[in-house]
């Protein structure tokens, strides 16, 4: 796999300001000068790039990510692709600045991201100690020591990332190659057969459970023989599972109203997205001094293209958030269905 950077954008929305930094190919070097020193953003560029691929970089006080946008032009193996980044929001373009996938989970991206880079770090997780592939930072903790927050040998220029035990040495092992595919593969192997071996254990004991809670009952004579006791155990049982049916048509109600929200923000997207394309060709005319309403030649346009680009902006940032509450929403949907 062969990927470089080709450049990153970062565009303050509420500043209506934008700044491009493009990189050659092979070895891009950012100097200090005399009349700044070492205050020239160089810091600031390879954050906005980790924080664009998902890792969460150390920004300045002064330097708010959240009311900004990066994409970051990335090429991997002679293909050109756009990644996306707005608060938690990501979006994977290809060349043609056609949407191949969105996202609001690191973890996702990763995931996705290595469906295409073919690298992807993998740690056992704390619950139940089987790999993951584990969210996009932890492919950079090699690359990347930020001169404000590094610590030695520890990995410290990258935030969040507690939610692994002893990281170091699987880290290093995995971007060193000793722990290759065919590591994981046996790993994932010996995973699949203990979690088969649980199983069994579990099932027996559950098993052995219930034989000696029968055999005690008989012992004990707990268990009804008449009629009237064995009617009463069955009104026991008719009001466990009435409760259970309650139960699960508040669900029912719960992703019947999740589904008809989805829908409707889906519907609004939609909306948006046609003004969007429709605000698009009439820039697209006024781009060659023609009214976008009656189609006849003008000749001054920028007093028109500034609406038009401000609407479009508009329309973006209400995008963006749609596109995270509709994720949210997704999300919501499979945990209830769960």
């Amino acid at each position: 796999m062969r990927r470089r950077n080709k450049n990153v954008s970062v565009r303050m929305t509420e500043e209506k300001k934008a700044c491009r930094i493009s990189f050659s190919k092979g070895i891009n070097i950012i100097s200090t000068r005399q009349e700044d020193g070492t205050d020239r953003g160089k810091s600031v560029i390879m954050r906005s790039i980790y924080y664009t691929l998902g890792a969460e970089a150390f920004f300045d006080k002064n330097f708010s990510k959240h009311t900004k946008v990066f994409v970051l032009k990335i090429c991997i193996n002679d293909n050109n692709y756009f990644i996306y980044r707005a608060g938690s929001l990501y979006k994977f373009f290809d060349d043609d600045k056609k949407l191949i996938f969105t996202t609001i989970k690191s973890k996702e991206l990763a995931e996705k991201l290595a469906e295409y880079t073919g690298f992807a770090v993998q740690l056992p997780d704390r619950q139940e100690n089987k790999l993951e592939i584990t969210p996009p930072v932890f492919n950079y903790l090699l690359f990347f020591l930020d001169q404000d927050h590094y610590d030695c040998s520890k990995f410290t220029s990258f935030d969040k990332l507690g939610q692994y035990d002893k990281i170091k040495e699987n880290i290093l092992y995995y971007h060193l190659g000793v722990y290759n595919e065919e590591y994981y593969e046996l790993i994932k192997r010996r995973e699949g057969i203990d979690s088969e071996i649980f199983s069994f254990k579990k099932r027996n004991t559950l098993l052995e459970e219930m034989q000696n809670d029968i055999e005690d009952r008989m012992e004990d004579g707990c268990i009804s023989l008449d009629e009237v006791s064995l009617h009463n155990e069955m009104q026991l049982k008719k009001e466990e599972y009435e409760e259970i049916l309650m139960k699960l048509k508040k669900s029912k109600n719960n992703l019947l109203n999740l589904r008809n929200d989805l829908i409707d923000m889906e519907t609004i997207f939609e909306q948006i997205e046609s003004e969007e394309s429709n605000t698009n060709n009439k820039l697209k005319k006024l781009n060659k001094h023609i009214c976008p309403e009656c189609g006849s030649p003008i000749e001054a346009t920028i007093r028109q293209k500034s609406k038009k680009l401000v609407l479009k902006e508009d329309l973006i940032s209400v995008k963006n958030q749609l596109q995270v509450h509709i994720a949210e929403a997704r999300l919501l949907i499979e945990k209830e269905e769960e």
